[in-house]
């Protein structure tokens, strides 16, 4: 069961990072930091601690590490990923070499335009043909990719059996998993029923999408027919997925939403 979009040691923060290869091994370099290092803190002592298979997603194993100091083991995720996804949150290589390490992330004080930005954001600079259909095809092998599949009509089998004979490409889960899916995407946005307004300004400040398009979407959510929830609800989260491009350019701020919403703990970087 793929837990991304679901609460998951909530207050246990993730390290992410990127790996290379050393020989024919894929290992990330050795943190200078753990998961619970605090500024103005001890310094930490990291030690090696082997490594954790993995059964679904990730194509490697995790490497472990350990702090002597605050007596700890933490694994290392490649950029783009979380606790026990079956798909990355952003699809990278795993050196991460395709994120823009120099992009500006969502400064509060941004010039913005009214129309599409939200507070905080600038305006992306994308073709409307790049953000389009194209767009789509850039997240539907991530864990977004439930959303963009509803959209399109596509629901994932009833059972395990369903996923077996599907014809690829083969879906990541029930449709089971793909709505608690589409439900996560909703709530990682702030379009779910339970947010309000003040909830949707995070989202605002931090991706390039407007209050007004958040609250108009929201409220179809809210009070939309119910038939065919998952397909409507997963345009209203493909719609603003697709605003999110090049998606590299948005890894950060969509961890830092999830975290806000305990899908996952706080991003750790050296």
């Amino acid at each position: 069961m793929s837990l991304a979009f679901k609460a998951v040691f909530s207050k246990r923060p993730i390290y992410t990072a990127p790996y290379f290869f050393v020989g024919a091994e894929l290992r990330p370099r050795r943190p200078k930091i753990c998961i619970f290092f605090t500024a103005g803190g001890p310094d930490c002592k990291i030690t090696n601690k082997g490594k954790r298979d993995r059964k679904i997603g990730l194509e490697h194993p995790l490497i472990l590490f350990g702090c002597c100091t605050h007596v700890v083991f933490f694994p290392v995720y490649p950029l783009g990923w979380v606790h026990y996804g079956r798909r990355p949150l952003v699809e990278l290589g795993p050196d991460g070499s395709e994120i823009d390490r120099d992009a500006d992330f969502a400064e509060p004080d941004a010039e913005i335009e009214d129309d599409g930005a939200g507070a905080g954001v600038e305006t992306s600079t994308d073709s409307g043909a790049e953000a389009g259909a194209e767009a789509g095809e850039w997240w539907r092998d991530t864990a977004f990719g439930a959303a963009i599949d509803a959209k399109n009509g596509l629901q994932w089998p009833l059972t395990a059996l369903g996923i077996v004979t599907a014809p690829e490409p083969k879906p990541y889960g029930v449709f089971k998993t793909q709505r608690r899916h589409i439900a996560g995407i909703l709530r990682l946005f702030r379009i779910d029923a339970e947010s309000n307004d003040k909830a949707r300004e995070r989202v605002v400040a931090r991706l390039p999408v407007g209050i007004s398009s958040l609250n108009t979407s929201a409220a179809r959510v809210r009070d939309g027919p119910r038939e065919e929830l998952w397909q409507r609800d997963g345009g209203e989260g493909t719609a603003i997925t697709k605003k999110l491009t090049p998606p590299k350019r948005w890894l950060k701020n969509i961890l830092e939403l999830g975290a806000a919403v305990n899908f996952w703990g706080s991003p750790v970087y050296d």
